[in-house]
Protein backbone atom coordinates (compact mmCIF):
# COMPACT_ATOMS: atom_id res chain seq x y z
CA UNK A 1 0.00 0.00 0.00
CA UNK A 2 1.34 3.46 -0.94
CA UNK A 3 0.10 7.04 -0.85
CA UNK A 4 0.39 10.04 -3.15
CA UNK A 5 -0.99 13.59 -2.99
CA UNK A 6 -1.78 15.13 -6.37
CA UNK A 7 -2.60 18.81 -6.95
CA UNK A 8 -6.08 19.58 -8.30
CA UNK A 9 -5.73 23.29 -8.94
CA UNK A 10 -7.52 24.33 -5.75
CA UNK A 11 -5.59 26.29 -3.10
CA UNK A 12 -5.06 24.29 0.08
CA UNK A 13 -6.70 21.12 -1.29
CA UNK A 14 -5.16 18.06 -2.97
CA UNK A 15 -6.25 14.59 -4.07
CA UNK A 16 -5.03 12.04 -1.49
CA UNK A 17 -4.76 8.72 -3.34
CA UNK A 18 -4.00 5.29 -1.92
CA UNK A 19 -2.62 2.57 -4.20
CA UNK A 20 -3.43 -1.04 -3.24
CA UNK A 21 -1.93 -3.89 -5.28
CA UNK A 22 -4.04 -7.06 -5.41
CA UNK A 23 -3.23 -10.64 -6.36
CA UNK A 24 -3.59 -11.26 -10.07
CA UNK A 25 -1.98 -8.02 -11.24
CA UNK A 26 -4.84 -5.65 -10.38
CA UNK A 27 -4.33 -2.27 -8.72
CA UNK A 28 -7.05 -0.42 -6.77
CA UNK A 29 -6.72 3.35 -6.53
CA UNK A 30 -8.82 5.04 -3.84
CA UNK A 31 -8.80 8.75 -3.12
CA UNK A 32 -10.56 11.80 -1.79
CA UNK A 33 -10.16 15.57 -1.57
CA UNK A 34 -7.98 16.45 1.44
CA UNK A 35 -7.32 19.72 3.25
CA UNK A 36 -3.52 19.99 3.08
CA UNK A 37 -3.17 21.94 6.31
CA UNK A 38 -5.27 19.72 8.58
CA UNK A 39 -5.06 16.45 6.64
CA UNK A 40 -8.83 15.97 6.94
CA UNK A 41 -11.11 14.53 4.24
CA UNK A 42 -13.24 17.22 2.60
CA UNK A 43 -14.88 15.21 -0.15
CA UNK A 44 -16.34 11.76 -0.89
CA UNK A 45 -14.13 8.73 -1.44
CA UNK A 46 -13.81 7.51 -5.02
CA UNK A 47 -11.93 4.59 -6.57
CA UNK A 48 -10.69 3.15 -9.88
CA UNK A 49 -9.11 -0.15 -10.88
CA UNK A 50 -6.34 -0.82 -13.39
CA UNK A 51 -3.63 -3.32 -14.31
CA UNK A 52 -0.20 -3.23 -12.65
CA UNK A 53 2.07 -0.97 -14.67
CA UNK A 54 3.66 2.38 -13.94
CA UNK A 55 1.96 3.98 -16.96
CA UNK A 56 -1.51 2.64 -16.11
CA UNK A 57 -1.25 3.57 -12.44
CA UNK A 58 -0.13 7.12 -13.19
CA UNK A 59 -2.81 7.53 -15.85
CA UNK A 60 -5.60 6.20 -13.62
CA UNK A 61 -4.36 8.25 -10.65
CA UNK A 62 -4.61 11.42 -12.73
CA UNK A 63 -8.10 10.49 -13.94
CA UNK A 64 -9.14 9.86 -10.33
CA UNK A 65 -7.64 13.21 -9.27
CA UNK A 66 -9.65 14.95 -12.01
CA UNK A 67 -12.85 13.28 -10.82
CA UNK A 68 -12.11 14.32 -7.23
CA UNK A 69 -11.41 17.90 -8.39
CA UNK A 70 -14.67 18.14 -10.37
CA UNK A 71 -16.75 16.80 -7.49
CA UNK A 72 -15.06 19.06 -4.95
CA UNK A 73 -15.46 22.18 -7.07
CA UNK A 74 -19.07 21.25 -7.81
CA UNK A 75 -19.88 20.77 -4.11
CA UNK A 76 -18.23 24.10 -3.24
CA UNK A 77 -20.22 25.91 -5.91
CA UNK A 78 -23.42 24.35 -4.64
CA UNK A 79 -22.60 25.29 -1.06
CA UNK A 80 -21.85 28.88 -2.10
CA UNK A 81 -25.14 29.06 -3.99
CA UNK A 82 -27.17 27.91 -0.99
CA UNK A 83 -25.46 30.07 1.64
CA UNK A 84 -27.85 31.92 3.94
CA UNK A 85 -27.30 35.01 5.99
CA UNK A 86 -26.76 34.24 9.69
CA UNK A 87 -30.19 33.79 11.22
CA UNK A 88 -32.31 31.37 13.16
CA UNK A 89 -32.16 29.10 10.10
CA UNK A 90 -28.91 27.57 11.35
CA UNK A 91 -29.94 27.29 14.96
CA UNK A 92 -30.41 23.51 14.93
CA UNK A 93 -27.01 22.88 13.35
CA UNK A 94 -25.43 24.99 16.09
CA UNK A 95 -27.41 23.15 18.74
CA UNK A 96 -26.46 19.78 17.26
CA UNK A 97 -22.78 20.74 17.37
CA UNK A 98 -23.17 21.63 21.04
CA UNK A 99 -24.65 18.17 21.62
CA UNK A 100 -21.75 16.48 19.79
CA UNK A 101 -19.17 18.40 21.84
CA UNK A 102 -20.65 16.95 25.03
CA UNK A 103 -19.98 13.40 23.68
CA UNK A 104 -23.34 12.04 24.87
CA UNK A 105 -24.22 8.46 23.88
CA UNK A 106 -27.31 6.29 24.22
CA UNK A 107 -26.28 3.38 26.48
CA UNK A 108 -28.72 1.04 24.68
CA UNK A 109 -27.15 1.62 21.25
CA UNK A 110 -24.13 -0.11 19.83
CA UNK A 111 -21.68 1.71 17.56
CA UNK A 112 -23.47 0.85 14.30
CA UNK A 113 -26.89 1.82 15.63
CA UNK A 114 -25.58 5.20 16.78
CA UNK A 115 -23.75 5.75 13.49
CA UNK A 116 -26.87 5.02 11.43
CA UNK A 117 -29.09 7.21 13.62
CA UNK A 118 -26.75 10.20 13.49
CA UNK A 119 -26.11 9.79 9.76
CA UNK A 120 -29.85 9.67 9.02
CA UNK A 121 -30.43 12.76 11.19
CA UNK A 122 -27.58 14.71 9.60
CA UNK A 123 -28.59 13.87 6.03
CA UNK A 124 -32.37 13.92 6.17
CA UNK A 125 -33.56 15.90 9.19
CA UNK A 126 -31.04 18.58 10.13
CA UNK A 127 -31.01 20.44 6.76
CA UNK A 128 -34.81 20.63 6.83
CA UNK A 129 -34.88 21.96 10.39
CA UNK A 130 -32.30 24.62 9.52
CA UNK A 131 -34.27 25.66 6.47
CA UNK A 132 -37.49 26.09 8.48
CA UNK A 133 -35.86 27.97 11.36
CA UNK A 134 -36.94 27.94 14.99
CA UNK A 135 -40.63 28.68 14.39
CA UNK A 136 -41.54 25.06 13.71
CA UNK A 137 -44.99 23.53 14.01
CA UNK A 138 -46.26 19.96 14.29
CA UNK A 139 -47.51 20.35 10.73
CA UNK A 140 -43.94 21.08 9.59
CA UNK A 141 -42.69 17.88 11.21
CA UNK A 142 -45.53 15.91 9.65
CA UNK A 143 -44.59 17.32 6.24
CA UNK A 144 -40.93 16.33 6.76
CA UNK A 145 -42.01 12.81 7.64
CA UNK A 146 -44.29 12.58 4.59
CA UNK A 147 -41.42 13.67 2.33
CA UNK A 148 -39.17 11.01 3.84
CA UNK A 149 -41.82 8.33 3.34
CA UNK A 150 -42.24 9.33 -0.31
CA UNK A 151 -38.46 9.10 -0.78
CA UNK A 152 -38.42 5.68 0.89
CA UNK A 153 -41.22 4.40 -1.35
CA UNK A 154 -39.07 5.18 -4.39
CA UNK A 155 -35.96 3.61 -2.89
CA UNK A 156 -34.87 -0.02 -3.02
CA UNK A 157 -35.74 -0.61 0.64
CA UNK A 158 -39.23 0.76 0.20
CA UNK A 159 -40.07 -1.69 -2.59
CA UNK A 160 -42.78 0.69 -3.84
CA UNK A 161 -44.79 -0.21 -0.71
CA UNK A 162 -46.05 2.83 1.29
CA UNK A 163 -46.72 0.77 4.43
CA UNK A 164 -43.27 -0.77 4.40
CA UNK A 165 -41.70 2.61 3.67
CA UNK A 166 -43.55 4.26 6.58
CA UNK A 167 -42.40 1.51 8.95
CA UNK A 168 -38.81 1.96 7.81
CA UNK A 169 -38.93 5.76 8.23
CA UNK A 170 -40.63 5.45 11.63
CA UNK A 171 -37.84 3.18 12.86
CA UNK A 172 -35.31 5.87 12.01
CA UNK A 173 -37.42 8.71 13.41
CA UNK A 174 -37.85 6.81 16.68
CA UNK A 175 -34.07 7.11 17.14
CA UNK A 176 -34.04 10.66 15.78
CA UNK A 177 -36.46 11.61 18.59
CA UNK A 178 -33.81 10.63 21.14
CA UNK A 179 -31.28 12.89 19.40
CA UNK A 180 -33.81 15.74 19.33
CA UNK A 181 -34.45 15.24 23.05
CA UNK A 182 -30.74 15.53 23.78
CA UNK A 183 -30.45 18.65 21.61
CA UNK A 184 -33.31 20.26 23.53
CA UNK A 185 -31.72 19.31 26.87
CA UNK A 186 -28.48 21.00 25.76
CA UNK A 187 -30.25 24.00 24.22
CA UNK A 188 -33.53 24.64 26.15
CA UNK A 189 -34.09 27.94 24.31
CA UNK A 190 -35.15 25.89 21.27
CA UNK A 191 -38.55 24.31 20.90
CA UNK A 192 -38.81 20.69 22.01
CA UNK A 193 -39.45 18.58 18.88
CA UNK A 194 -40.66 15.01 18.44
CA UNK A 195 -41.79 13.16 15.36
CA UNK A 196 -44.96 11.08 15.42
CA UNK A 197 -43.84 7.47 14.92
CA UNK A 198 -46.02 4.45 14.36
CA UNK A 199 -45.53 1.22 16.25
CA UNK A 200 -43.82 -1.27 13.99
CA UNK A 201 -44.06 -5.01 14.13
CA UNK A 202 -40.70 -6.37 15.12
CA UNK A 203 -39.02 -9.04 13.01
CA UNK A 204 -39.60 -12.43 14.66
CA UNK A 205 -36.67 -13.17 16.92
CA UNK A 206 -36.03 -16.48 15.20
CA UNK A 207 -35.62 -14.73 11.88
CA UNK A 208 -33.23 -12.10 13.28
CA UNK A 209 -30.81 -14.80 14.36
CA UNK A 210 -30.68 -16.56 10.99
CA UNK A 211 -28.37 -14.09 9.31
CA UNK A 212 -25.63 -11.59 9.99
CA UNK A 213 -26.65 -7.99 9.19
CA UNK A 214 -25.03 -6.88 5.96
CA UNK A 215 -23.24 -3.97 7.61
CA UNK A 216 -21.66 -6.36 10.10
CA UNK A 217 -20.60 -8.54 7.16
CA UNK A 218 -18.72 -5.66 5.56
CA UNK A 219 -16.97 -4.77 8.83
CA UNK A 220 -16.01 -8.43 9.36
CA UNK A 221 -14.65 -8.72 5.84
CA UNK A 222 -12.60 -5.57 6.39
CA UNK A 223 -11.19 -6.96 9.65
CA UNK A 224 -10.23 -10.29 8.04
CA UNK A 225 -8.38 -8.52 5.24
CA UNK A 226 -6.38 -6.60 7.84
CA UNK A 227 -5.39 -9.72 9.82
CA UNK A 228 -3.26 -12.08 7.66
CA UNK A 229 -0.71 -12.45 10.47
CA UNK A 230 -3.17 -14.19 12.78
CA UNK A 231 -3.96 -17.72 11.68
CA UNK A 232 -7.24 -17.70 13.60
CA UNK A 233 -8.63 -15.11 11.17
CA UNK A 234 -8.40 -17.73 8.42
CA UNK A 235 -10.52 -20.02 10.60
CA UNK A 236 -13.31 -17.43 10.69
CA UNK A 237 -13.04 -17.18 6.91
CA UNK A 238 -13.20 -20.97 6.50
CA UNK A 239 -16.45 -21.21 8.52
CA UNK A 240 -17.97 -18.09 6.99
CA UNK A 241 -16.83 -18.45 3.36
CA UNK A 242 -16.46 -22.23 2.96
CA UNK A 243 -19.17 -23.45 5.32
CA UNK A 244 -16.73 -25.54 7.39
CA UNK A 245 -17.46 -26.63 10.96
CA UNK A 246 -15.09 -25.38 13.67
CA UNK A 247 -13.09 -28.62 13.98
CA UNK A 248 -12.99 -28.98 10.17
CA UNK A 249 -11.66 -25.46 9.72
CA UNK A 250 -8.91 -26.03 12.30
CA UNK A 251 -7.69 -29.12 10.43
CA UNK A 252 -7.13 -27.44 7.04
CA UNK A 253 -3.57 -27.70 5.79
CA UNK A 254 -2.45 -25.10 3.27
CA UNK A 255 -1.54 -27.94 0.93
CA UNK A 256 -5.20 -29.07 1.07
CA UNK A 257 -6.22 -25.89 -0.78
CA UNK A 258 -6.30 -25.74 -4.57
CA UNK A 259 -5.74 -22.21 -5.84
CA UNK A 260 -7.46 -21.88 -9.20
CA UNK A 261 -5.98 -19.38 -11.66
CA UNK A 262 -9.46 -17.92 -12.24
CA UNK A 263 -9.34 -16.57 -8.67
CA UNK A 264 -11.18 -19.03 -6.43
CA UNK A 265 -10.23 -21.85 -4.06
CA UNK A 266 -11.19 -25.49 -3.65
CA UNK A 267 -10.55 -27.02 -0.24
CA UNK A 268 -10.40 -30.72 0.63
CA UNK A 269 -12.40 -31.22 3.80
CA UNK A 270 -11.42 -34.71 4.94
CA UNK A 271 -9.97 -34.03 8.41
CA UNK A 272 -10.90 -32.49 11.74
CA UNK A 273 -9.19 -31.61 15.02
CA UNK A 274 -10.28 -33.79 17.91
CA UNK A 275 -8.63 -33.81 21.34
CA UNK A 276 -5.71 -31.87 19.90
CA UNK A 277 -5.12 -34.35 17.07
CA UNK A 278 -5.73 -34.04 13.33
CA UNK A 279 -7.74 -37.12 12.46
CA UNK A 280 -9.24 -38.39 9.14
CA UNK A 281 -12.67 -38.90 10.65
CA UNK A 282 -15.64 -36.52 10.28
CA UNK A 283 -19.02 -36.46 12.00
CA UNK A 284 -21.00 -37.90 9.04
CA UNK A 285 -20.35 -39.45 5.63
CA UNK A 286 -21.69 -36.29 3.96
CA UNK A 287 -19.09 -34.19 5.76
CA UNK A 288 -16.35 -35.54 3.46
CA UNK A 289 -16.44 -33.00 0.64
CA UNK A 290 -14.75 -30.32 -1.44
CA UNK A 291 -15.66 -26.84 -0.30
CA UNK A 292 -15.36 -23.83 -2.62
CA UNK A 293 -14.44 -20.25 -1.84
CA UNK A 294 -14.81 -17.10 -3.89
CA UNK A 295 -12.23 -14.46 -4.84
CA UNK A 296 -12.41 -12.92 -1.38
CA UNK A 297 -11.34 -16.24 0.17
CA UNK A 298 -8.69 -16.62 -2.53
CA UNK A 299 -7.20 -13.24 -1.58
CA UNK A 300 -7.17 -14.13 2.12
CA UNK A 301 -5.32 -17.39 1.46
CA UNK A 302 -2.81 -15.68 -0.83
CA UNK A 303 -2.22 -12.96 1.77
CA UNK A 304 -1.58 -15.62 4.42
CA UNK A 305 0.89 -17.45 2.17
CA UNK A 306 2.70 -14.20 1.39
CA UNK A 307 2.86 -13.38 5.10
CA UNK A 308 4.48 -16.76 5.82
CA UNK A 309 6.94 -16.25 2.96
CA UNK A 310 7.91 -12.89 4.41
CA UNK A 311 8.37 -14.63 7.78
CA UNK A 312 11.08 -16.79 6.17
CA UNK A 313 9.25 -20.07 5.44
CA UNK A 314 9.83 -21.87 2.14
CA UNK A 315 6.95 -22.89 -0.10
CA UNK A 316 7.58 -26.55 0.71
CA UNK A 317 7.26 -25.74 4.42
CA UNK A 318 4.18 -23.58 3.89
CA UNK A 319 2.24 -26.34 2.05
CA UNK A 320 2.62 -28.53 5.15
CA UNK A 321 1.57 -25.79 7.59
CA UNK A 322 -1.96 -25.33 8.93
CA UNK A 323 -4.09 -22.65 7.31
CA UNK A 324 -5.79 -22.06 10.66
CA UNK A 325 -3.06 -21.91 13.23
CA UNK A 326 -2.47 -20.99 16.82
CA UNK A 327 -2.26 -17.20 17.10
CA UNK A 328 1.28 -17.45 18.50
CA UNK A 329 2.64 -20.36 16.46
CA UNK A 330 1.97 -20.61 12.68
CA UNK A 331 3.15 -24.24 12.69
CA UNK A 332 0.63 -25.40 15.32
CA UNK A 333 -2.94 -26.36 14.42
CA UNK A 334 -5.48 -24.13 16.16
CA UNK A 335 -7.65 -25.46 18.95
CA UNK A 336 -11.37 -25.32 18.01
CA UNK A 337 -12.27 -23.61 21.30
CA UNK A 338 -9.69 -20.87 20.66
CA UNK A 339 -11.09 -20.32 17.18
CA UNK A 340 -14.62 -20.15 18.56
CA UNK A 341 -13.66 -17.52 21.15
CA UNK A 342 -11.77 -15.49 18.53
CA UNK A 343 -14.71 -15.60 16.08
CA UNK A 344 -17.25 -14.56 18.73
CA UNK A 345 -15.13 -11.61 19.84
CA UNK A 346 -14.70 -10.52 16.22
CA UNK A 347 -18.44 -10.73 15.57
CA UNK A 348 -19.24 -8.55 18.57
CA UNK A 349 -16.52 -6.04 17.71
CA UNK A 350 -17.94 -5.70 14.20
CA UNK A 351 -21.41 -4.80 15.49
CA UNK A 352 -23.14 -8.16 16.03
CA UNK A 353 -25.09 -7.58 19.23
CA UNK A 354 -24.93 -9.74 22.34
CA UNK A 355 -28.74 -9.99 22.25
CA UNK A 356 -28.61 -11.38 18.72
CA UNK A 357 -25.96 -13.88 19.82
CA UNK A 358 -28.24 -15.13 22.58
CA UNK A 359 -31.08 -15.51 20.07
CA UNK A 360 -28.80 -17.56 17.85
CA UNK A 361 -27.83 -19.78 20.80
CA UNK A 362 -31.49 -20.48 21.47
CA UNK A 363 -32.21 -21.04 17.79
CA UNK A 364 -29.33 -23.50 17.43
CA UNK A 365 -31.19 -25.80 19.84
CA UNK A 366 -34.66 -25.37 18.29
CA UNK A 367 -33.50 -25.36 14.65
CA UNK A 368 -30.11 -27.11 14.46
CA UNK A 369 -28.21 -26.59 11.24
CA UNK A 370 -26.91 -30.17 11.16
CA UNK A 371 -29.92 -32.51 11.26
CA UNK A 372 -28.14 -35.71 10.18
CA UNK A 373 -25.59 -35.83 12.95
CA UNK A 374 -24.71 -34.46 16.39
CA UNK A 375 -26.00 -30.87 16.76
CA UNK A 376 -23.60 -27.93 16.39
CA UNK A 377 -22.34 -27.06 19.87
CA UNK A 378 -20.40 -23.99 18.77
CA UNK A 379 -22.89 -21.11 18.54
CA UNK A 380 -20.40 -18.97 16.65
CA UNK A 381 -19.96 -21.64 14.00
CA UNK A 382 -23.75 -21.96 13.83
CA UNK A 383 -24.04 -18.21 13.12
CA UNK A 384 -21.30 -18.13 10.49
CA UNK A 385 -22.34 -21.31 8.68
CA UNK A 386 -26.04 -20.44 8.73
CA UNK A 387 -25.20 -17.04 7.30
CA UNK A 388 -23.18 -18.77 4.56
CA UNK A 389 -26.12 -21.03 3.67
CA UNK A 390 -28.56 -18.10 3.65
CA UNK A 391 -26.33 -16.04 1.35
CA UNK A 392 -25.73 -18.98 -0.95
CA UNK A 393 -29.45 -19.62 -1.50
CA UNK A 394 -31.05 -16.19 -1.15
CA UNK A 395 -28.40 -13.95 -2.71
CA UNK A 396 -26.20 -16.19 -4.84
CA UNK A 397 -29.05 -18.23 -6.32
CA UNK A 398 -27.55 -21.64 -5.53
CA UNK A 399 -29.71 -24.75 -5.40
CA UNK A 400 -30.50 -26.48 -2.14
CA UNK A 401 -28.64 -29.55 -3.44
CA UNK A 402 -25.42 -27.59 -3.95
CA UNK A 403 -25.78 -25.91 -0.56
CA UNK A 404 -26.32 -29.26 1.17
CA UNK A 405 -23.19 -30.71 -0.44
CA UNK A 406 -20.96 -27.74 0.31
CA UNK A 407 -22.03 -27.41 3.94
CA UNK A 408 -21.78 -31.17 4.51
CA UNK A 409 -25.45 -32.21 4.81
CA UNK A 410 -26.87 -35.53 3.72
CA UNK A 411 -28.83 -35.28 0.46
CA UNK A 412 -29.08 -38.22 -1.99
CA UNK A 413 -29.31 -35.75 -4.90
CA UNK A 414 -25.70 -34.66 -4.35
CA UNK A 415 -24.60 -38.05 -5.72
CA UNK A 416 -25.92 -37.00 -9.15
CA UNK A 417 -23.33 -34.25 -9.51
CA UNK A 418 -19.55 -34.51 -9.71
CA UNK A 419 -18.27 -31.78 -7.39
CA UNK A 420 -14.67 -32.74 -8.15
CA UNK A 421 -15.19 -31.56 -11.74
CA UNK A 422 -13.37 -28.22 -12.27
CA UNK A 423 -16.21 -26.96 -14.48
CA UNK A 424 -18.74 -27.60 -11.70
CA UNK A 425 -16.44 -25.94 -9.17
CA UNK A 426 -15.98 -22.90 -11.42
CA UNK A 427 -19.74 -22.56 -11.87
CA UNK A 428 -20.27 -22.58 -8.09
CA UNK A 429 -17.45 -20.06 -7.57
CA UNK A 430 -19.05 -17.71 -10.09
CA UNK A 431 -22.37 -17.92 -8.26
CA UNK A 432 -20.65 -17.10 -4.97
CA UNK A 433 -19.38 -13.86 -6.51
CA UNK A 434 -22.97 -12.60 -6.63
CA UNK A 435 -22.62 -11.53 -3.00
CA UNK A 436 -20.09 -8.75 -2.55
CA UNK A 437 -18.35 -8.17 0.78
CA UNK A 438 -15.77 -5.63 -0.38
CA UNK A 439 -15.73 -4.41 -4.00
CA UNK A 440 -11.93 -4.51 -4.31
CA UNK A 441 -11.98 -8.22 -3.33
CA UNK A 442 -14.73 -9.26 -5.73
CA UNK A 443 -14.95 -10.60 -9.26
CA UNK A 444 -18.55 -9.46 -9.63
CA UNK A 445 -18.60 -7.86 -13.10
CA UNK A 446 -20.07 -4.66 -11.68
CA UNK A 447 -17.01 -4.06 -9.50
CA UNK A 448 -14.49 -5.88 -11.72
CA UNK A 449 -15.28 -4.28 -15.10
CA UNK A 450 -15.20 -6.34 -18.29
CA UNK A 451 -12.75 -4.97 -20.89
CA UNK A 452 -13.65 -6.54 -24.26
CA UNK A 453 -11.61 -6.16 -27.43
CA UNK A 454 -13.07 -4.89 -30.67
CA UNK A 455 -14.79 -7.73 -32.52
CA UNK A 456 -15.02 -9.92 -29.41
CA UNK A 457 -18.32 -11.53 -28.39
CA UNK A 458 -18.87 -12.18 -24.70
CA UNK A 459 -21.73 -14.09 -23.09
CA UNK A 460 -22.75 -12.37 -19.86
CA UNK A 461 -25.02 -14.43 -17.66
CA UNK A 462 -25.83 -14.86 -14.02
CA UNK A 463 -25.46 -11.34 -12.63
CA UNK A 464 -27.82 -8.42 -12.22
CA UNK A 465 -25.34 -5.64 -13.00
CA UNK A 466 -22.24 -5.21 -15.19
CA UNK A 467 -19.63 -2.62 -16.03
CA UNK A 468 -17.91 -2.61 -19.41
CA UNK A 469 -14.92 -0.41 -20.12
CA UNK A 470 -12.40 0.24 -22.87
CA UNK A 471 -8.94 -0.85 -21.79
CA UNK A 472 -6.66 1.30 -23.99
CA UNK A 473 -8.66 2.72 -26.88
CA UNK A 474 -12.29 3.52 -27.54
CA UNK A 475 -14.48 0.61 -28.61
CA UNK A 476 -18.05 0.21 -29.82
CA UNK A 477 -20.19 -2.08 -27.66
CA UNK A 478 -23.45 -3.68 -28.77
CA UNK A 479 -25.59 -5.17 -26.01
CA UNK A 480 -28.24 -7.84 -26.45
CA UNK A 481 -30.05 -8.15 -23.10
CA UNK A 482 -32.76 -10.58 -22.01
CA UNK A 483 -34.47 -10.01 -18.66
CA UNK A 484 -35.19 -12.91 -16.33
CA UNK A 485 -38.64 -11.54 -15.48
CA UNK A 486 -41.22 -10.13 -17.87
CA UNK A 487 -41.24 -6.33 -17.69
CA UNK A 488 -38.10 -6.16 -15.54
CA UNK A 489 -36.45 -2.73 -16.00
CA UNK A 490 -33.06 -2.32 -17.69
CA UNK A 491 -30.84 0.67 -16.94
CA UNK A 492 -27.92 1.54 -19.21
CA UNK A 493 -25.60 4.46 -18.50
CA UNK A 494 -22.37 5.46 -20.22
CA UNK A 495 -19.78 8.21 -20.24
CA UNK A 496 -19.40 7.54 -23.94
CA UNK A 497 -21.88 7.99 -26.78
CA UNK A 498 -25.20 6.15 -27.09
CA UNK A 499 -25.39 5.43 -30.83
CA UNK A 500 -28.91 4.05 -30.97
CA UNK A 501 -31.98 3.84 -28.80
CA UNK A 502 -32.94 0.67 -26.99
CA UNK A 503 -34.95 -1.64 -29.21
CA UNK A 504 -37.45 -3.80 -27.33
CA UNK A 505 -38.38 -7.26 -28.56
CA UNK A 506 -40.68 -9.95 -27.24
CA UNK A 507 -38.85 -12.82 -25.66
CA UNK A 508 -39.57 -16.43 -24.77
CA UNK A 509 -42.96 -17.01 -23.22
CA UNK A 510 -42.67 -17.38 -19.45
CA UNK A 511 -43.92 -20.58 -17.82
CA UNK A 512 -44.33 -21.88 -14.26
CA UNK A 513 -41.55 -24.39 -14.92
CA UNK A 514 -39.13 -21.62 -15.91
CA UNK A 515 -40.08 -19.52 -12.91
CA UNK A 516 -39.51 -22.41 -10.50
CA UNK A 517 -36.04 -23.03 -11.94
CA UNK A 518 -35.10 -19.36 -11.90
CA UNK A 519 -32.40 -18.57 -9.32
CA UNK A 520 -32.97 -15.98 -6.62
CA UNK A 521 -30.19 -13.42 -7.09
CA UNK A 522 -29.85 -10.59 -4.60
CA UNK A 523 -29.29 -6.99 -5.61
CA UNK A 524 -25.97 -5.23 -5.13
CA UNK A 525 -25.19 -2.05 -3.27
CA UNK A 526 -23.68 1.04 -4.92
CA UNK A 527 -20.03 1.99 -4.43
CA UNK A 528 -20.96 4.68 -1.90
CA UNK A 529 -22.55 2.07 0.38
CA UNK A 530 -19.27 0.19 0.75
CA UNK A 531 -17.21 3.37 0.98
CA UNK A 532 -19.24 4.59 3.93
CA UNK A 533 -19.10 1.23 5.70
CA UNK A 534 -15.37 0.86 5.13
CA UNK A 535 -14.91 4.23 6.78
CA UNK A 536 -16.88 2.90 9.75
CA UNK A 537 -14.82 -0.30 9.74
CA UNK A 538 -11.59 1.70 9.61
CA UNK A 539 -12.47 3.23 12.99
CA UNK A 540 -12.81 -0.17 14.71
CA UNK A 541 -10.13 -1.25 17.14
CA UNK A 542 -9.08 -4.64 15.74
CA UNK A 543 -5.54 -4.78 17.14
CA UNK A 544 -6.34 -7.85 19.24
CA UNK A 545 -7.36 -9.80 16.12
CA UNK A 546 -4.27 -9.02 14.02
Amino acid sequence: MSYIDLPIGVAGVCAHITTIRKPGGKVVLRGYAMDQESGTKVGPRRQRTCNQSIHSEKHEAQILANIIRDEYCGSQAKAEKTKRAPSAAGAYSDAYMNFLRLDIHNPKWNFNTEYKARTYFERNILPRLDALGTDLSSEDLAEIKNDLVEMAVKSKNGNQNPNQAEKSVSQYLYRVNWILGQIYACNPSLRELYFDTIKTTAVPVTEEAKYIPDRVRVCMAYALVQSPANGLSLGVAAMWKLGDRTAEACAIKIGDIILREEGYVVCKTFWQIQNGQRIPRLKTEAAYRYTIGDYFMYCLVMARIEYLRQAGYTDAEIWEMPLVSDSDDPCKYADPSALSSYAKALLLTCGYSQERFQLAASLSVREPLDVDGPPEKDVTAYILRRDWAGRAMNVCGMSSVDVDYLIGHKNPATKEKDYTNPDVQKEIAQKLERHVFLPEYSKHPYFAPICPKQGQTIDLEGYNAYRICASEQAIEVKLDIVTAECGEPITISTNGTMRSAVEQRAGTKDTPELRRARPLIGSIHPDSYYQELEEVAGKMDIAEFQ
